[in-house]
């Protein structure tokens, strides 16, 4: 999974993009819910893909969280959020629930070290 791999929120969505991860998503009621499709999500409907955490450059007090996620139903998008607030600790919570997608690469390493 990759983190840090950019310098700003906004490279990271421009890129995530430029990857197929379109599509923008939000948290209420315990769901991912998709601004385009108007979709919902539990958390066994997703796989987190990778993440990226950005230090607010205004305050340096608040960190930002991006997480891009791809859907059972084969929709890729993101969600942004912001650590300090109540409803990111019930993201948090249900991410936590949540699958992360391997790598092929990661595979294949784990494979050559049990070799």
């Amino acid at each position: 999974m990759n983190i840090n791999k950019y310098s700003s929120l906004r490279e990271t969505i421009v890129d995530l993009q430029n990857r197929s991860f379109n599509n923008s998503f939000y948290f209420k009621n315990q769901k991912l819910n998709c601004l385009q499709t108007k979709r919902s999500y539990l958390p066994k409907d997703i796989q987190i893909v990778e993440y990226h955490r950005f230090n607010d450059t205004v305050s340096d007090s608040e960190t930002v969280l991006i997480v891009a996620i791809e859907c059972l139903d084969g929709e890729k998008g993101y969600i942004i959020s912001a650590e300090n607030t109540v409803e990111n600790v019930k993201l948090l919570q249900f991410m936590d629930k949540t699958k992360i997608k391997l790598r092929k690469n990661r595979i294949l390493a784990r494979k050559n070290q049990n070799s």
